[in-house]
């Protein structure tokens, strides 16, 4: 990391640098120039190009160190100053990043950086977070409640239940960066719900060669006031739904099936469980 801040605040050059650092990123099959180039393009706030040429390499370059660098870095660069067409190139690879990338770093830097991004444009500005629906949901850290999950995972977790959100309710707006007040929700007229994830067990049984890999995790859903406020537990409004996965892997891997098996189930229970219920609670009122 200390490499990377001595490369990142180097002073900038002339504007061909940029053009050149976005053609190394695209074209150089060497990694370590990739790398380079998007180190420099890291610190191009307001260019347009450096957005589009970091969100493409967060896309498709195969190195995922290379990926990793240009999600934070895009969490960094997507400012309302931006032009808009860029900002939503970015918004869009950090989405689809945080949510099917196939390195679990990258999908975890992608979400936090997603979750930056929009703080720093505002909910108006996110292109994925949710239109303009009548609920507000806003998605909190989950619980490892097993201690065996490793780091990044609740991250991860919480990606995953915001992805399938976006996806299976798209008309929905989701908590971006610091979630808004009890006055703002009413404001904006939106009646805000809590979602909270909680991975209750994991279980590593090992059999021979094998290593077969369960999880359980648990999702709640209650109406929520604001930041400012508390969740409330109210009749045909609170609910509570619980999944269940397992995994077959080799016992190297296994710490890091936990992690995948947490997101899978989550996002199943999400898309199955959590969106049915609030479009029916939406429907009731």
């Amino acid at each position: 990391m200390a490499a990377v801040v001595l490369v990142v605040l180097a002073p900038s050059v002339s504007a061909d640098k940029v053009d050149d650092s976005s053609s190394q990123l695209r074209g150089s099959r060497d990694y370590k120039i990739r790398l380079s180039a998007a180190l420099f393009l890291a610190k191009q706030q307001g260019d347009r190009r450096a957005v589009k040429a970091l969100a493409r390499a967060l896309l498709v370059d195969g190195e995922s160190t290379v990926r990793r660098v240009a999600a934070l870095s895009l969490g960094t660069l997507l400012t309302p100053g931006l032009p808009e067409e860029a900002r939503k190139v970015g918004l869009k690879a950090l989405e689809q990043s945080s949510e099917t990338d196939g390195d679990k770093r990258v999908r975890a830097s992608a979400g936090s950086a997603l979750l930056r991004a929009r703080s720093q444009l505002g909910a108006a500005a996110s292109t994925g977070g949710g239109g303009r629906g009548r609920l507000f949901v806003h998605v909190g850290k989950p619980n490892d409640l097993t201690r065996k999950l490793p780091n990044g995972s609740v991250e991860m977790v919480q990606a995953a239940v915001r992805g399938a959100l976006r996806r299976n309710a798209p008309d929905y707006q989701m908590s971006s960066g610091s979630p808004p007040t009890r006055s703002e929700l009413a404001s904006r007229r939106l009646r805000g719900f809590y979602v909270g994830a909680a991975v209750a067990k994991v279980a590593i049984e090992s059999n021979g060669d094998s290593t077969e890999v369960s999880c359980t995790v648990s999702l709640r859903v209650s109406p929520w006031s604001g930041r400012d406020g508390n969740e409330r537990l109210v009749a045909n409004e609170s609910a509570t739904a619980s999944g269940s996965g397992r995994i077959q892997t080799s016992a190297s891997d296994s710490t890091r099936a936990a992690a995948d098996c947490a997101v899978a189930v989550s996002e199943e229970l999400t898309a199955r469980q959590v969106v049915p219920f609030l479009r029916r609670v939406a429907a009731a009122n």
